[in-house]
């Protein structure tokens, strides 16, 4: 699925000094300026092509716990809460919605290899729970095809 990003209109010159140069158009640039430019100081942002015009926009989107490294889990969870306040942040619609991430199990080891995810992961207490084969039909009532079950994340969202 593609996205078309919004345009965004840089500056021809740029500014005489700055605070901070910010390499990069992506979350992780744009976020880092705008976390400065909050706290006062002067950012310029340079990207050679267009804002979140590359890994950011191959993403598919998805802001999720489900299926981290367990390092990466509460970051993943801190972005996850980060996303809830973005639009409120910034004062415009930024597409975050908490839709929830399942990751299907066509089989009985797939679903055990998700069920020992998920406990390495309980004491970060991530919100994920196994879902049987019923449950998942129940979850996906347009599937295609019939799964022996999922990990499923309903506070991960996709933006």
């Amino acid at each position: 699925m593609t996205r078309l990003l919004d345009d965004t209109d840089g500056d021809a010159d740029l500014p005489r000094r700055t605070g901070v140069v910010v390499i990069g158009a992506g979350i992780i640039g744009i976020s880092t300026a705008l976390t400065l430019a909050e706290r006062g100081v002067a950012v310029t942002v340079l990207e050679k092509g267009q804002v979140g015009g590359e890994q950011s926009s191959r993403n598919w989107g998805w802001c999720r716990t489900t299926g981290r490294d367990l390092a990466e889990v509460p970051l993943a969870m801190e972005s996850v809460r980060m996303w809830d306040g973005m639009a409120a942040r910034i004062g415009a619609d930024v597409g975050f919605r908490r839709a929830g991430v399942a990751y299907v199990a066509e089989t009985a080891r797939e679903l055990e290899g998700q069920a020992a995810w998920l406990d390495r992961v309980r004491e970060h207490q991530v919100g994920t729970r196994l879902l049987d084969a019923d449950e998942t039909a129940a979850l996906l009532p347009g599937a295609g095809r019939r799964f022996y079950g999922a990990l499923h994340t309903p506070t991960d969202g996709k933006a």
